[in-house]
């Protein structure tokens, strides 16, 4: 999927484009709501043992389009204009997944008709490393810093709304669990292939940025369940961040037909960074508040000190 800043470079006039008052700081959330399944994945792959094949799974559905929304709704709950906040972060979902699409993601995609369909979308017009992606993430940061020069700050009207906000938020925890079964069968990620270790041998499979590394001269790509895998096909200038194509020659070997390097540490970095801005653009308003308030405060008790002093009348 295209980095936070390239997200940002579409959706922020994109969105503006079709809803002329959007808040900025909604667009950007519409910008990272498809991503959160997959923050939440490496998250839990670090601080929880789970399975790492139905952990996928999980997270593929969730990054559904109808889960989005689900999502979508629990943010715009917590806003009294509900209905076109919802409005901002469904349309950011869409854009954000239809842009994901258009990425070379092998073995990857999007799901825009889930639970209907579990069929991968992806329409594969141009990798990370291409002329496109970089202008767009450079785009990206100048879109922020324009729209952070003309920002007021201010709080936007929020409202708590506690059986809804809960309820939506079970619902976007707990629902997924019962759609694992879709993806799987449409073995999505090749979750099943790489699952099934003893039916491997002559099926197919494609990876999405996986790790390739050089064990005493053997080359092993890692699986997205830890798996280290040898493989042939691959020279040791393949050595690091590997998209690939490939045939499994035996329950525990790989043939790779077709591969791409991809340059380290780009994406994640972009990524990153555009995380952080979305971060900071929700806080400087709670900063800023905060700031106001003690400087009023402060004022006040000024105003109270001078009211104590007594002032001598000037004597004959």
């Amino acid at each position: 999927m295209p980095n936070t800043l390239a997200h940002i470079a579409v959706q922020g006039p994109g969105t503006r484009a079709l809803m002329r008052n959007a808040g900025f700081g909604w667009i950007l959330l519409g910008c990272i709501i498809p991503d959160v399944p997959w923050i939440l994945l490496r998250a839990a792959g670090f601080a929880l043992e789970l399975n790492p094949y139905d952990l996928r799974l999980y997270a593929i559905v969730q990054s559904s389009l109808v889960f989005c929304l689900v999502l979508s709704l629990f943010f715009a709950s917590f806003s009294k204009t509900f209905l076109p906040v919802f409005g901002i972060l469904a349309t950011g979902s869409l854009m954000h997944l239809l842009l994901d699409a258009m990425q070379t993601k092998w073995g990857n995609g999007v799901h825009l008709l889930a639970p209907l369909s579990w069929k991968l979308l992806g329409f594969h017009l141009f990798w990370p490393e291409n002329a496109v992606t970089y202008i767009l993430t450079a785009s990206g940061l100048v879109v922020f810093a324009l729209q952070w020069r003309k920002a007021s700050f201010r709080m936007p009207d929020l409202v708590w709304r506690p059986v809804a906000s809960t309820a939506l938020a079970v619902a976007y925890l707990l629902l997924p669990a019962l759609f694992l079964q879709g993806p799987a069968m449409a073995d999505n990620h090749f979750v099943q292939t790489l699952r099934h270790v003893s039916d491997r041998a002559g099926k197919s499979v494609e990876m999405d940025r996986v790790r390739v590394s050089d064990h005493g001269g053997v080359l092993y790509v890692r699986t997205f369940a830890g798996e280290e895998i040898p493989v042939r096909g691959l020279s040791a200038s393949s050595v690091g961040t590997v998209s690939l194509k490939g045939t499994f020659l035996e329950d525990n070997y790989l043939s790779v037909t077709r591969h791409h390097l991809h340059l380290p540490l780009y994406r994640d970095t972009a990524s990153i960074l555009g995380l952080c801005l979305v971060t900071l653009y929700w806080i400087a308003p709670l900063w800023r508040g905060c700031r106001v308030k003690d400087e009023g405060k402060g004022a006040k008790e000024e105003a109270d000190d001078s009211s104590d002093v007594t002032v001598s009348p000037p004597g004959p």
